[in-house]
């Protein structure tokens, strides 16, 4: 018979970038405090279905966190309003904004010293999906091969000392070892 509850999250994103992040370093780093963790893409769905979507999750009790590019907007809390106007269903503490794309993100995390030629500057946050294009090695050929080569060797701690919103994220995911 198992132990204590049958734990569950779901992790709500926009696109298949913060996708591949999550499933290459959220989910591992979180797979053994949950018995299920699905990952979702919203930003193509209606409306309609991510408010039935986020309904059934709160009805069974399971977690989640909602993420979302901070985008055109100014600040991060200006872009939550914006969600919580548009999907009425979704709860503002479960709605985590990554400052300000998630490339930023995937740059937060590289060492200093890696053999990807890459440069990282000590804080990612304003990193734009064209900025990370333009500093991409040239040998890389693809962006999904450089984003991937950059999560191999991707440290949560460094990326929260990068970047605060990823630090937030990590901190309310509890992915950081200090809680």
């Amino acid at each position: 018979m198992p132990e204590g509850p049958y734990r569950r999250l779901y992790l709500l994103v926009e696109g298949v970038d913060d996708l591949r992040f999550l499933e290459r370093v959220v989910i591992p780093a979180l797979s053994a405090r949950y018995d299920y963790i699905l990952p979702w893409q919203y930003a193509q769905q209606k409306p309609e279905k991510v408010h039935s979507f986020l309904r059934s999750i709160r009805s069974i009790g399971a977690d989640y966190f909602f993420l979302a590019d901070v985008d055109a907007h100014l600040c991060f809390p200006s872009k939550r309003q914006a969600l919580l106007d548009k999907f009425t269903e979704l709860q503002g503490s479960q709605t985590l904004i990554v400052v300000t794309e998630i490339e930023s993100w995937y740059l937060a995390g590289v060492p200093e010293n890696n053999d990807l030629g890459v440069q990282v500057s000590p804080n990612t946050s304003g990193v734009t999906k064209e900025q990370f294009d333009a500093a991409r090695p040239k040998a890389f050929d693809s962006r999904i091969d450089y984003m991937i080569e950059l999560l191999k060797v991707f440290s949560i701690e460094t990326a929260a000392q990068r970047n605060p919103s990823f630090q937030y994220f990590a901190r309310r995911c509890r992915l950081l070892s200090s809680g």
